[in-house]
């Protein structure tokens, strides 16, 4: 996953039972998840997320209710420093297209 691509990484977990489904959130921890039945990787640029009820989200601290939810990176939108130890967090080419981000 990089912080700077415009994509979400999202993990799906199908609904396995409690003890399966723990069973893969220790794997998607572990980085160990790719591959694995149950669990359904993809990245997008937005996702929209329907439930059968209102659940609790929150967003920078903000809670609010709701059962649909449209979510959609906003490329650029913020601007982020990164320690230079980190610098594997960033895809390369996307820093030279952009010019806006040195690593050293």
């Amino acid at each position: 996953a990089y912080i700077n691509d415009s994509l979400f990484d999202v993990c799906a977990i199908n609904n396995s039972g409690a003890p399966g489904r723990i069973y893969k959130l220790f794997k998607v921890s572990g980085k160990a998840h790719i591959g694995i039945n149950g669990i359904n990787y993809f990245k997008t640029g937005k996702i929209t997320l329907k439930f059968d009820r209102d659940i609790h989200a929150h967003i920078d601290g903000e809670v609010f209710s709701g059962n649909h939810f449209d979510i959609k990176i906003i490329p650029n939108a913020v601007k982020l420093l990164v320690h230079p130890d980190r610098k594997n967090y960033l895809k390369p080419e996307v820093i030279k297209k952009q010019n806006k981000i040195r690593i050293k």
